[in-house]
């Protein structure tokens, strides 16, 4: 693709609309951008091969990545954005992609964090030209929420959720998993360089027993290979070795 773009901002000023959190949960929501083309007579290469990453921004800025965090742009390890959450693929010309951000909804919603919007960083250095808030109306990035309708747990669940919290804080998030030629767990998850990992396993949701540790955190995305024996049925966590 073509275009200098290597980070990009994105906010909306009052992503909840009308959302009521104490009636509604938030079950997914996407940020979904779409990229130029000539259709549109923006640019021949607009499209791009690589993938751009999806973070939250932990502090306030006005204008751009340059301009407001310096030459170096987003950073991680300077707490201005956190790991990646989901990431921009199939950026054909033309076309939407979207990106989960349903765990920054619920950081904002639930969690009350402060609103700083979406910072968007490279995976790779084949530009991109998506289009910008301002320039057409039906083709502005917009952020998609999907709720449903709170309701009480019944009571013989109840312990089923305080255990799984329990086991499962913080828990990163869980790009792709299946179960591989050999009949094992391949995981793939959103991780940061330096951080260690760890997955338990549990036949009932509450007795839990660690099977695969000290998993040592790339930048980006880490994956590993988790044993699975001949059980009927087992449960896992994936979560930030304490």
């Amino acid at each position: 693709g073509g275009g200098d773009l290597k980070e990009a901002l994105y906010w909306f000023e009052d992503p909840f609309f009308d959302i009521d959190f104490s009636a509604e949960r938030v079950i997914d929501a996407r940020l979904e951008v779409r990229t130029g083309g000539v259709l549109s007579f923006t640019s021949s290469n607009a499209d791009s091969d690589d993938p751009y990453f999806v973070h939250q921004v932990l502090r306030e800025w006005q204008a751009s990545p340059s301009e407001d965090f310096g030459a170096n742009g987003l950073s991680t390890e300077d707490n201005e954005i956190t790991v990646a959450v989901d990431r921009f693929i199939g950026m054909g010309e033309e076309a939407w992609t979207s990106a989960n951000v349903t765990p920054i909804l619920y950081n904002w919603g639930v969690l009350g964090e402060d609103n700083w919007g979406f910072g968007v960083t490279p995976g790779g250095t084949d530009g991109w030209e998506p289009f910008w808030p301002g320039i057409r109306d039906e083709n502005e990035p917009r952020l998609i929420i999907y709720t449903e309708t709170r309701s009480d747990a019944p009571a013989s669940v109840t312990g089923f959720y305080q255990d799984l919290t329990a086991v499962s804080t913080p828990m990163p998030d869980v790009r792709t998993w299946a179960l591989d030629g050999n009949g094992d767990l391949s995981l793939t998850f959103v991780s940061a360089e330096g951080s260690t990992y760890e997955v338990l396993a549990s036949e009932n949701l509450t007795d839990w027993v660690v099977v695969s540790s000290d998993i040592a955190g790339s930048a980006g995305e880490t994956s590993v290979v988790i044993p699975v024996g001949a059980e009927m049925m087992r449960f896992y966590v994936l979560r930030v070795q304490e």
